[in-house]
C-alpha cells in the first residue's frame, strides 16, 4: 500500500503543476516529465529491491511509451501529452493497491486504464460541443462533435486549432496536427469559405490528472464491463 500511496502522491503533484502550466499558456516544461519520471523510477527501484515484482507486470512501461510515440508521430498528440503518458508508464507502471480501491481492475495494465479514463472524461465536451452547434444550426457531422464554427479572423486566435483542412483540392475532417495552423487556414480561405471548423486546444493534463484519481479509485469500469459481458 506504501508504495501505491507515495505514487499517487508524486502523480498528484507533478501532474497538479503540468495542469497549471498547461491552462496558462498550453506549454509544459521538460522539468516536470523528467521529475515525475525520476520520482517514479526510485519508487519502482525501492520496490524491486525489496520486494519481488515479476517483470511481465513491468509490460506497461514499454506498451505505453510506443503507444504515445506512435500517436505523436501521426499527429493524434501534442508532444507535451506524449511526454506524460511516458512518464506517468513510469511513475504508476503497476495497479494500485489501496485496500478495497480500485474497486474495478482489468487485464490492461494500469497505465491504459489511466489514459482510457482520461479519453472518456472528454465525451461530455462533445456533448456539450453537439448541442451548442445544434442550437447554432450548424449540424455538419462529425465536425459538430468536435468543435464549432467561427469566422476566419476568430480561428488565428491563441489556444484554438481548426478541424478541417484541404487534401487535393477536398475539404476533409482533420483531428491531427502534422499541418501548420496558418497553412491550413490559407488553404481553406483560398475555397472561398467565410467560416471554419475550430476545436480547443485543451489542456490534456488536467484530464489526465482526473483521470489518475478516478483510476485509482474506481479502476477500469468500462474493461471490466467488457470482460463481464464477453463472458
Amino acid at each position: 500500500m506504501i508504495y501505491s500511496i507515495a505514487r499517487l502522491a508524486v502523480c498528484i503533484l507533478f501532474l497538479s503543476l503540468a495542469s497549471y502550466t498547461d491552462i496558462k499558456t498550453r506549454e509544459i516544461k521538460n522539468w516536470i516529465w523528467i521529475g515525475l519520471s525520476m520520482a517514479g523510477i526510485t519508487i519502482l527501484l525501492i520496490q524491486l529491491f525489496l520486494d519481488q515484482i515479476g517483470l511481465i507486470n513491468l509490460l506497461g512501461i514499454p506498451l505505453m511509451c510506443g503507444f504515445a510515440y506512435l500517436f505523436f508521430y501521426l499527429g493524434m498528440l501534442a508532444g507535451a501529452d506524449a511526454k506524460a503518458l511516458m512518464a506517468l508508464s513510469l511513475a504508476v507502471p503497476l495497479w494500485p493497491q489501496l485496500g478495497t480501491y480500485p474497486v474495478f481492475s482489468s487485464v490492461l495494465p494500469f497505465p491504459f486504464a489511466v489514459f482510457i479514463n482520461s479519453i472518456l472524461l472528454v465525451i461530455p465536451l462533445m456533448i456539450v460541443f453537439c448541442l451548442y452547434n445544434v442550437v447554432k444550426g450548424n449540424r455538419e457531422f462529425p465536425y459538430l462533435f468536435f468543435g464549432y464554427k467561427v469566422p476566419f479572423e476568430k480561428a488565428n486566435e491563441s489556444f484554438v486549432w481548426p478541424i478541417e483542412s484541404v487534401e487535393a483540392g477536398k475539404r476533409k475532417i482533420a483531428l491531427s496536427r502534422n499541418k501548420d495552423k496558418n497553412e491550413v487556414l490559407k488553404e481553406l480561405a483560398s475555397k472561398g469559405k467565410n467560416e471554419v471548423w475550430i476545436t480547443a486546444e485543451l489542456p490534456y493534463t488536467v484530464f489526465l490528472l482526473i483521470g489518475l484519481v478516478i483510476s485509482y479509485f474506481i479502476g477500469d469500469a468500462v474493461g471490466y464491463g467488457v470482460l463481464q459481458i464477453a463472458g
